[in-house]
């Protein structure tokens, strides 16, 4: 029953996402901020699920963006849910969220590594499409987190990690005062979609 609520809700995500106009809610706020909050109550999830896996942060604060904070929030979420279900099932014990800036861009940068088997896809973006196989659930999940970043200027992308075993995944998401493509000049992630930024 819980496994068939996850998926209405996720199929009610795409629907909003797919809403012509998308309603956002931007505001200001701290994203290493928000992410310690995630952490944190995943670590808590942890303990009562007694899977064993911690889930580390490593930023700074200050880091500012605006944004729809429940969409920035559900799309991390999202991601940690999958990084979190792959790590478990290969008996891993940590998740790692670092938060960075680069001096040659204007984003924040979020790396998500974790400790599951790993993308055996040929094309790893692949696990972005909808309804994907071998999700460990509907496959809905990583689709609704990329169009949310996308959505708002930043970007998804995932591979392998180079020296341990696992899933790295980086979003990229702009930085408070960054000039973004505006809502008549960004080319819409989905076919025909219209913004609609509520002050």
């Amino acid at each position: 029953a819980e496994k068939l609520k996850n998926i209405a809700n996720d199929i009610l995500d795409i629907s909003k996402i797919e809403a012509n106009p998308l309603k956002l809610d931007f505001e200001i706020f701290d994203l290493c901020e928000l992410l310690e909050i995630i952490a944190r109550d995943y670590n808590q999830f942890s303990n009562k699920d007694s899977s064993g896996i911690q889930i580390l942060f490593q930023g700074r604060p200050n880091v500012l963006i605006e944004a729809d904070k429940e969409y920035i929030k559900q799309a991390f979420e999202n991601i940690l849910n999958n990084s979190y279900f792959f790590t478990k099932k290969n008996e891993g014990n940590k998740i790692i969220i670092s938060v960075f800036e680069n001096d040659d861009d204007f984003y924040a940068n979020v790396l998500i590594e974790d400790e599951g088997p790993g993308i055996s896809d040929d094309d790893p973006e692949r696990i972005f499409t909808k309804f994907y196989p071998n999700s460990g659930g509907a496959g809905l999940g990583l689709f609704i987190s990329k169009k949310i970043v996308e959505i708002h200027g930043g970007s998804v992308a995932v591979g392998n990690r180079i020296h341990d075993i696992g899933a790295k995944f980086l979003i990229k998401i702009p930085l408070k005062g960054t000039n973004v493509p505006s809502q008549t000049d960004y080319k819409n992630p989905i076919d025909g979609l219209k913004l609609l930024i509520i002050d």
